[in-house]
């Protein structure tokens, strides 16, 4: 392959394979690994996912340089081009060994969906801000000031507790609804399958950069179901002029190349377009502008549709302008030949060989009104990718020490394979030649003669010393740690705290990575709902959706001695409370199904704890609260009656 010169090589994520031949260009047609009908401005892309993809494979052999020398492109740069074959080549694994370490890191080691305040331990009356004190008017020597003074600080404290008691109130209120949603998304996650789905998912975002997921109403199976695509499906059409935001694109085509069992190959090409609701069309298809059942014509003349799921803050519907039409078409590979697109659009739906599918329900897929007002494709890209909308794989940065580890690995099994078979050499021995040395050989050597062995070890002690700054460089360049990698053993550190702290890097990045996760799986579980709104047998009442997310779990080995320690020493000195004792608890990976059921559980076997309740409120009855108990009643005696006399004697009366 003729040299690119450096003033055609792009910089952007893909720029670290530019070391691969098929990435050191442009990626034109005929350099792409892309199939012809992929447009240009994506066969870049997709001829990145695929070495990525050799990377994760144990096959990134296949994409080395053209075998040959070192040679210099028409710049005057300088292009390594490797000397060995690709078939020599060994590859242990430790590309998809990364990926996975950070899918582990990225999911933790359990994935749940929680509804934002579903959870909440709501007070069983509000914490209402102390009153002021008022000051003093009888000594106001400011004319009346005092009391103003009073006056206002009464009305801010009115206020402020009186916005504290609508909040608890809303907040009581709307608990119920929450939980209700929380318990129904879990049961739609579990009988869904999502972890399964969002660990195949993630292998594609952490591997290739980008993971992609569509969501769809299944008549099949009355619920929302979530497919995952090969981001390499996936083409939105984005706004090259920058004027508009491409996060969430309004046209999306997922498209991909396919062979039947009878050879032939297709192309198949599923679109879905966000736009202006349509109107019933005529005889000749034309859009008459009358609205279908159901919606109906605002004030501006446009055919506007109710959604439930669009309402203000009193609850009221707010009618749409746009739906999403689907089209699902499949094209003979033949037909489309060697043509050069500039966009999946210029494949042709008046085509005479095109092909429409059709629904569960019936209906032929070709502009079919999904009765949703969004794109139902969640795109995640493994990076924060605001300006490139792609993300970038966790490899490109470490894809050539991945190719010198392969390279010194196969240095390694060549020395040991040397070093394993000495050589020998025989003098005296009266004649020349090549003799096979086996065990179980014996040589007669005449008087005088001589046997030397090769020593060829040293050199493979080298090879080896080469090959582990090589695996060290990659934990660091990575930010993967060698104790995540599985090369160092977790109980050879010396605390869970030093642990931590060599884990810095890696929380860095499992931060970044859950960062821009967090946005798409909420959209992903909005989509959820809304889907399943739509079908008023679904469960879901109308309404606004309730804000949800997916919470991983904890990722870090724990030290869990050190934690008991810890969380012990802060309970004894008072710096903690019990219920903040648990939940570190919760966090080190002790299993406690219910943190406030334990913290009374707690105070139910601790007298001692309810012994110094008493003393300090001289309380018996809080005590026993203290403990979950209730004090028996105790009978009421009556003191006994005293008969006092009439009249005492007195001594020395009436003459005695």
């Amino acid at each position: 392959m003729p040299g690119v010169a450096a003033t055609d090589q792009p910089i952007d994520q893909y720029a670290p394979l530019s070391h691969k031949a098929v990435l050191n260009g442009s990626g034109t047609a005929t350099t792409s690994m892309a199939p012809t009908w992929v447009p240009a401005a994506e066969r870049r892309r997709l001829d990145a996912y695929k070495v990525l993809s050799a990377y994760l494979g144990n096959c990134a052999r296949r994409f080395l340089p053209t075998p040959g020398t070192v040679g210099y492109d028409s710049e005057g740069f300088g292009r390594h081009v490797e000397p060995d074959t690709a078939g020599g080549r060994r590859e242990y694994g430790d590309a998809a060994l990364i990926i996975d370490r950070i899918r582990a890191g990225v999911l933790g080691d359990q994935v749940t969906v929680v509804v934002d305040g579903a959870d909440d331990d709501l007070p069983d009356e509000p914490d209402l801000p102390p009153k002021p004190e008022p000051m003093d008017t009888d000594a106001d020597d400011l004319g009346g000031l005092a009391e103003r003074v009073n006056t206002i600080r009464t009305d801010r404290w009115k206020a402020a507790a009186a916005q504290v008691f609508e909040r608890w109130v809303t907040d009581l209120e709307q608990q119920p609804a929450l939980v209700a949603r929380q318990d129904w998304l879990r049961d739609w996650a579990d009988s869904e399958g999502l972890l399964a789905k969002l660990h195949e998912g993630e292998g594609d975002t952490v591997g290739l950069g980008d993971g992609v997921y569509l969501l769809a109403w299944s008549e099949a199976k009355q619920r929302p179901v979530v497919q995952v695509y090969d981001p390499g499906f996936y083409f939105p059409v984005l706004d090259q002029t920058g004027s508009q935001d491409n996060d969430f694109p309004g046209r999306v085509h997922l498209a991909w190349e396919y062979e039947t069992v009878d050879r032939k190959r297709w192309v198949r090409r599923l679109t879905f377009d966000l736009r202006p609701i349509s109107g019933q069309p005529d005889d000749d298809g034309a859009d008459t502008g009358r609205p279908f059942d159901g919606d109906k014509i605002d004030a501006d003349g446009r055919i506007v549709r109710d959604y439930p799921w669009n309402v203000d803050d009193q609850n009221a519907i707010v009618p749409s302008t746009v739906t999403c039409y689907f089209t699902d078409a499949t094209w003979p590979l033949a037909e489309l030949g060697a043509q050069t697109l500039s966009g999946l659009d210029d494949l042709s739906l008046e085509s005479r060989d095109v092909q429409f599918a059709v629904t569960e329900d019936g209906q032929e897929a070709r502009d079919l009104d999904l009765r949703i007002d969004f794109v139902p494709i969640v795109h995640v890209p493994n990076t924060p990718a605001t300006r490139e909308h792609y993300g970038e794989s966790a490899l490109l940065l470490v894809a050539q020490i991945l190719d010198d580890i392969s390279a010194s690995d196969t240095d390694v099994q060549a020395a040991s394979a040397l070093a394993a078979g000495p050589m020998v050499a025989m003098s005296g021995a009266g004649k020349t030649g090549t003799v096979e040395v086996r065990p179980g050989t014996v040589f007669q050597l005449p008087e005088g003669g001589r046997m030397d062995v090769l020593d060829m070890s040293a050199g493979l002690a080298e090879l080896t010393a080469v090959n582990e700054r090589l695996l060290d460089r990659l934990s660091v360049n990575g930010r993967v740690p060698a104790e995540v990698l599985g090369r160092v053993k977790v109980s050879e550190a010396p605390s869970g705290v030093a642990l931590a702290l060599g884990f810095g890097p890696f929380t860095q990045l499992v931060g970044t990575l859950r960062l821009v996760r967090d946005a798409k799986y909420r959209l992903m579980l909005k989509m959820v709902q809304r889907l399943a709104m739509g079908r008023g047998d679904a469960g879901l009442p109308d309404g606004p959706t309730m804000p949800a997310r997916m919470a991983f779990g904890s990722y870090l080995p724990t030290d869990k001695q050190a934690v008991i320690t810890q969380v012990g020493t802060a309970l004894e000195a008072g710096a903690i409370s019990v219920q903040t004792a648990v939940v570190w608890l919760v966090d080190a990976g002790f299993t406690v199904d219910d943190a406030k059921a334990e913290v009374q559980r707690i105070q139910h076997d601790n007298p001692s704890k309810a012994k110094d309740v008493a003393d300090a409120t001289g309380s018996e009855e809080l005590a026993a609260d203290y403990l979950g108990l209730t004090l028996p009643e105790t009978a009421t005696v009556p003191a006994p009656a005293v008969t006092e006399p009439a009249a005492f004697p007195v001594p020395g009366a009436g003459g005695q």
